[in-house]
């Protein structure tokens, strides 16, 4: 008896010595380099914690071409960095938007898509002020090839814009289908497929509220059944074409709430889709703890929940705690992820292989 009692004692000491660590705090697991996780300072629970009452910019991975080898980012603007040469070069898009005298400023809500045959091709979605004081939106297509932006709104609110509160308008870009060609551009938007060329919505036929999200082939949707969507006898919650997926928000996780539904990333073959959630996980700093998942989309549709086929977390693996907002393929295993170890550098993008978690740095200029 008085063995077993030392024993526990000695158990009791252990955890106490853990718990008394304070900024020395480990995770449960080590880096892929071996070493442990030490938690940096500046995400522990502490008054002013500065981490909720400010968010320094960073590097944040916006699209991917057509050949997976230059990747669209933003950081106080935007460039695209080609994996071919290792170059970045600047988009002025900016420039373009405020030679605008109808232009105030802009709202910083931009969507971007990169062209589905071309590698140097992306169409931004750009949420701005009017010198009325009203908030509307311009489509702008971008071709590194000339560095010239062109406005590409729809002809009838090509001068003004889309007004934010104008229903019968085309206000939300999805996706920019696969099936498009240059002589056919086709645009996903929230009033049906929308052709560039013809300057017209080619096909309205909508059956489910509240998309929020189109693979690039235009055959999954994912949508929302709220209490105002006006639809009788069906649940609230999120769906996809039509089916409610169950698991959807797990404790932390919250794949699709609503702050990150933009940052839906689709593998070119729409067989997939990568979301960077929080971890799902009881943890006392889980809500910075990171994780990104991998979804076999045909098969959560078939099985009506969410099925993972691969997740890496950041915070495990790369003792990362600051992440970029989303991950693109770069091919079925490779991603493009950004993240930062201090709390106030602009981070590095990095790429890595989900299988051996190796990473290699891609941009850090």
């Amino acid at each position: 008896m008085k063995i077993y009692l030392r024993i526990l004692i000695f158990l009791i000491s252990i955890l106490l010595i853990l718990n008394s660590c304070g900024d020395e705090v480990l995770v449960d697991k080590l880096r892929n380099d071996g070493h442990p996780c030490k938690v940096p300072e500046w995400i522990l629970p502490q008054e002013g914690n500065k981490s909720s009452t400010f968010e320094y910019s960073m590097y944040q991975i916006k699209a991917v071409s057509s050949d997976l080898e230059s990747i669209l980012y933003h950081l106080n603007g935007y460039y695209l960095y080609s994996r071919n040469d290792n170059s970045v070069s600047y988009i002025p898009l900016g420039e373009f938007i405020y030679s605008d005298p109808n232009i105030k400023s802009t709202h910083g809500s931009y969507k971007e898509f990169a062209c589905p045959y071309s590698m140097n091709k992306y169409v931004f979605l750009v949420q701005f002020f009017a010198v009325d004081g009203k908030e509307y939106l311009h489509w702008y297509m971008y071709d590194h090839s000339t560095k010239t932006v062109t406005k590409v709104t729809p002809i009838e609110y090509r001068e003004k814009g889309i007004s934010i509160y104008d229903t019968t308008a085309p206000r939300s870009l999805f996706q920019w289908l696969s099936n498009s060609t240059e002589e056919n551009d086709l645009l996903y938007t929230s009033k049906g497929v929308y052709c560039l060329q013809k300057n017209k919505i080619i096909d309205s036929t909508f059956s489910f509220p509240n998309i929020f999200s189109v693979s690039p082939n235009g055959k999954y949707k994912w949508h929302l059944y709220s209490e105002n969507s006006g639809i009788q006898n069906q649940n609230t919650g999120y769906y996809l074409n039509g089916i409610e997926i169950i698991g959807i928000e797990t404790m932390n996780s919250k794949l699709f709430f609503p702050s990150i539904n933009n940052n839906i990333v689709w593998s070119p073959d729409s067989k997939f889709m990568s979301i960077i959630a929080y971890k799902d996980e009881e943890f006392s700093i889980a809500k910075s703890s990171k994780e990104m998942i991998i979804i076999d989309v045909e098969q959560s549709l078939l099985q009506r929940k969410i099925i993972r086929v691969k997740s890496v977390s950041f915070r495990d693996s790369y003792c990362a705690y600051r992440i970029g907002r989303q991950g693109l393929f770069l091919n079925d295993n490779k991603f493009a992820v950004s993240w930062s170890y201090n709390y106030d550098d602009k981070g590095i993008i990095y790429e890595i292989d989900l299988d051996s978690l190796d990473k290699k740095v891609l941009v850090d200029f």
